[in-house]
């Protein structure tokens, strides 16, 4: 773990006793790292983060993403890995935040809102 990561996390854990993140409730793939043979129809040129599971009752499930979206942006700013995803997740928003989700679902381009929980 870099410790530029480390040091925030440390800092809250002696402050608070535990640490408070936004909450999504799904499971994550690279994109560059899942073969095309197991999901049918992936944009072939496209980085992002695919949904390989995602849990019942998660503020996930009730905005509506699904298994197979590839989630490509967070408010604009562009999601390349599931590490880019989680850095944007636990520094930029907060619980209670939404977040607008660039995903691609069935070839296609849509926006996502998702109210985060903790």
């Amino acid at each position: 773990i870099p410790s530029n990561d480390l040091i925030p996390i440390v800092n809250e854990l002696i402050k608070n006793g535990k640490i408070d993140r936004p909450y999504l409730g799904v499971g994550l793939a690279d994109l560059d790292q899942v073969a095309q043979m197991y999901w049918q129809n992936l944009p072939s040129t496209t980085k992002g983060v695919i949904l390989t599971n995602i849990e019942a009752n998660s503020v996930a499930a009730s905005s509506g993403l699904q298994v197979k979206d590839i989630i490509v942006s967070m408010n604009g700013t562009e999601i390349t890995s599931s590490s880019d995803l989680r850095k944007y997740l636990y520094t930029k928003v907060s619980k209670g935040d939404e977040i607008k989700f660039g995903v691609y679902r069935d070839g296609k381009q849509i926006t996502v809102n998702v109210k985060l929980a903790d």
